[in-house]
Order: structure tokens, then sequence, then C-alpha cells
């Protein structure tokens, strides 16, 4: 091989992929090795797929402790590919930031993962804390940064505002969840269309308005209705509104109305993703979840009416535990259950708060994106590591770079391709 038999090209993205072709022409349909130079001494051969030439690789996060893009090049037997020479970005330090905005929700589903039996009034996270939190939005992947997870983000008095403050090249990053229960204004649902977040997550679980009560406990489902028909009339009139994601949860209950409901979702409001979920088990909403919990055999049934519409591809499934059925036999847990004060964090609060730094500390980081909780009152954890061995404070992260920093500490997998010469 030499330089006129040798096509190919070297290609790079802002947040870190390498990828590209390497033919020869002369040996059409075999495989060849590029040899790829990173800065700061790192290299890896990767072999090039035989059908297609084609190969792609992440460069190792620890070449990038600043955050800095670095120079790669891309040789075969000693020739270059066109491309070498260029930058690329460091792989995002994080995969998800999964915030809320307070700490408490304005519905009591039975079913709801969150234990609120402990949860008295609602705190609402501040101006300052929240724009801390801003900082993370250019470190995770589009629609993983999440202003909800667990809690609902219209009780806080300033989700409108906190909506506009996103920075415009941040704002695909953003989706949260909120269940349109309390009235909301024109205003509000105008805000949230024209925010730019990449998606928003809303419940329905039945037109029925007994069913929809008890099944969202504490929503009128009039109130609703009226919410969710007025958004999405103004999300049909704004070209950059968020992808509308609905969530039902199936149970005996609801089960003969889905296939209606889900065309419905679809059909009047502009629903473009629909997951339907199997309920989870835990101790505090086993004894509800075992009386309505449906079969095995119902569920498969479901799915397979719901792949028969016309709106299949918009479909997702959330599906039961392998033991879920046991489970809600057998209650495993229930007789020792005790309510917890908060989703993490415990009885940690900004006053008692000690900072577990793994830079510090010398606790080993997981060498891959880390996936972070992030309280209202700005309190961090990361969701692959023990909460003694990672806590942080968002307001006293004075530089986000600080994650690359972590990530690039983390001990280099045993299966990467990638060694520093």
């Amino acid at each position: 091989m030499d330089a006129t038999t040798l096509q190919g090209q070297l290609t790079t993205t802002p947040d870190g992929l390498i990828n590209g072709t390497a033919r020869d022409t002369t040996r059409p349909g075999e495989s060849l090795l590029v040899e790829l130079k990173l800065g700061h001494g790192w290299s890896a051969n990767i072999p090039t797929d035989a059908a297609t030439g084609v190969f792609e690789v992440r460069p190792p996060a620890q070449a990038f402790p600043d955050g800095e893009p670095l120079d790669i090049t891309a040789t075969v037997d000693g020739l270059s590919l066109p491309g070498s020479g260029a930058q690329v970005g460091p792989p995002l330090p994080l995969e998800l930031v999964a915030g809320d905005i307070v700490n408490n929700c304005n519905l009591r589903c039975p079913f709801c993962l969150t234990d609120y039996a402990l949860t008295r009034g609602t705190k609402q996270m501040p101006a300052e804390t929240y724009a801390h939190s801003l900082k993370l939005a250019p470190l995770v992947p589009e629609s993983a940064f999440w202003l909800s997870c667990m809690h609902e983000p219209s009780l806080n008095a300033s989700f409108g505002q906190f909506l506009d403050l996103v920075p415009a090249a941040d704002r695909r990053r953003v989706s949260f969840t909120t269940n349109f229960a309390k009235k909301l204004d024109d205003d509000l649902l105008r805000t949230i269309a024209q925010s730019g977040a990449h998606s928003i997550r809303i419940s329905i679980d039945s037109h029925d308005p007994e069913l929809f009560g008890q099944l969202r406990k504490g929503a009128r489902y009039p109130v609703f209705i009226d919410n969710l028909t007025r958004y999405a009339a103004i999300a049909r009139e704004t070209p950059t509104a968020p992808l509308l994601h609905i969530i039902t949860m199936a149970f005996k209950d609801n089960l003969t109305e889905m296939p209606e409901l889900v065309r419905w979702c679809h059909e009047e409001v502009g629903a473009r993703f629909h997951e339907v979920r199997f309920m989870y088990y835990l101790p505090h909403v086993a004894e509800w979840g075992a009386d309505h919990i449906m079969s095995l055999d119902e569920w498969e049934q479901l799915k397979r009416d719901l792949l028969a519409l016309p709106m299949a591809h918009t479909l997702a499934f959330g599906e039961p535990e392998p033991d879920a059925h046991k489970k809600f036999q057998e209650l495993p847990g229930i007789d020792t259950y005790e309510h917890v004060a908060a989703v993490f964090g415990g009885t940690v609060t900004t006053e008692n708060y000690r900072r577990v730094d793994p830079l510090e500390t010398g606790y080993a980081v997981p060498d891959e994106p880390l996936r972070l909780r992030l309280r209202w009152d700005g309190l961090i954890m990361a969701e692959q590591l023990p909460e003694d061995e990672f806590r942080l404070n968002v307001l006293h992260i004075e530089d986000p770079k600080y994650f690359y920093r972590l990530r690039a500490a983390a001990p280099l997998r045993a299966d990467s391709p990638w060694k520093r010469v």
C-alpha cells in the first residue's frame, strides 16, 4: 500500500468522538489498522470494519484534565489519513444531571417511586443555587440536564424565569417532567413552549375523570386536560416547542382504554414519544400495587395491541422487573420498611453538609461519564458512587471543569484500546 492506494478520512466532533474511514484499493474487503495519536502522549490502534472501512472510538477522558481539545492524527502503515492534525474535544464528563428545583410534589400517586410520608412543606431552589447549577449544563448531552426528576417543578414560583435563564447554547440540553395538575396560565405554557428545551415529560393514565383522580391522587381531570390541550395548541404554533413525551402507567384499571389513550395523545396533543410503563416494586407502594398489577399475559397482550397502532413507532415500554409478580405476592421488606426523609442526602442540610471530594480523598471513580443527582438546595451525588464517597454542593464548585479533572483521575478501563506512551 502507498499513498495512491490509501483512501479515507479522519473526522472528529466537538463532544469527543473520533471516527472516519480507511481502505486500501488494492485489498478491498480487508480490515486495516489505524494508528491514532492524541496530544498528551496517548495512542491507540483501531481496526476498521472490513466491509465498510469505518472506524470509531472515543478518546480517553484521562487525556483531558483541563477540558480543552487536543490534536489527533491517524496513520495506516505510516501513511497519514486526510484530516490528521484536527482537534478533538474531550468526551463529556457527565451523562446526566437529574435535578429538582423543589423537594415536593402536589400529587400523591399511589405507585410513586418517591415516599413523601415525611415531607413537610415545599422547599424551592434559590436563584443563586440555580445559577450555579446551570454551569453544569454544557457538560451533558442533549436532553440530559433535567430541571425535574422526582418532584414537580411548577411548585417553584420561579419556574418560568428559570427556563428563560438557560443560555441559548444549552437549551437543547434541558428537559423536565411536569404533571400539569395545577392550573397553569397561558403565559407559563407559552414560556414552556418557547423555552427551546429538548423535551417535556407529562403523564396521563386515563380519560375517565374518576380513575384519573385515583391514579394521580390530588389531580383533577378537568384542570389537567385544560392545561394539556391549551399547551398543545400553543406548541403547534411554536416550531421550536419541546418534544412532547407522554408517560402512561399500565394497570388492570386502565388496561382496556390504553390503545385509544395512546392514539389520542398522538393525534390530538402531538405526542412525539409515548412510554408505557409497568409499575415498580417498592415497599411503600407494595400493598396498593398488589391489588392493581396486571398479569404478564395481560402485559404482553397490551404490547401487541399497542404495537398494532399506526403510531407504534413512537412507543417504548418500561418492562416489569423479572420477579415483579413474586415481589407483589410476597411483599418483601414491607414489615421492616422505614420512611426516609429525602430521596438522597438523608438528614444532610446546607448547614451540616460536609464535602466529600474524590480528588481529595482518593476514592476511585469509574471510567465512565457520571450520572449526577441534584437536590433543590444544591447537594449533588453520583449514582455510581456511595454517598459517603462523593458529596458536593453545586455552590462550592467554583469551576465546572472540576468534572473533567474528576474523570481524568479515573483508572483507565482494562479493555480500553488507549495507552499512554
